[in-house]
């Protein structure tokens, strides 16, 4: 085989094989993670250490951007409410954000945790008093895009469930 011959030879295996991008990821351990992707096909790249929780709804939730949700009564009646997760730390699972009810004319600071599948909050204090009550405690169970839970109002004792979604 010429020279030549071994290099039209060269040149058509390349040719036959595609070229796939990669993305390289290079760990603070010194390991290379490599990934083929397009990059067209990429939509957004996000960093979630160490969480169980799914990812749409774990990104929603710790944007600052509002979730819809409603609330309703074990005794009857039904609030639509808008929440806002304001701080987090994902080291302690700590929480600070806001819930406003339209309907009550309220705004209330919350403050809880956001540990596995499991967001649990108070409502604290007033931003704006309306009809709202405070210490109302909420535990929702994460899923994908939505939760589902439970109230209690430890004022008079009433309670029902709730559920927010990610938009």
């Amino acid at each position: 085989m010429t020279r030549g011959t071994i290099a039209l030879l060269v040149i058509l295996l390349a040719a036959a094989v595609p070229a796939f991008p990669e993305m390289v990821i290079h760990t603070k351990d010194g390991r290379t993670i490599r990934v083929q992707v397009e990059a067209n096909e990429i939509a957004n790249i996000e960093f979630v250490s160490g969480s169980s929780l799914p990812v749409p709804i774990l990104s929603t939730l710790t944007s600052g951007k509002p979730l819809s949700g409603e609330a309703w009564g074990d005794a009857g009646g039904d609030w639509k409410f808008e929440m806002k997760i304001t701080s987090y730390n994902p080291s302690t699972g700590a929480i600070v954000g806001e819930i406003t009810w339209p309907s009550l004319s309220s705004v209330h600071r919350i403050r809880g945790s956001l540990a596995g599948t499991s967001l649990t909050f108070t409502e604290t204090e007033a931003i704006r008093a309306g009809g709202a009550h405070l210490n109302v405690a909420y535990t929702f169970t994460l899923g994908s895009t939505s939760a589902t839970g439970t109230w209690i109002d430890n004022g008079d004792k009433s309670h029902g469930g709730a559920k927010f979604s990610a938009p």
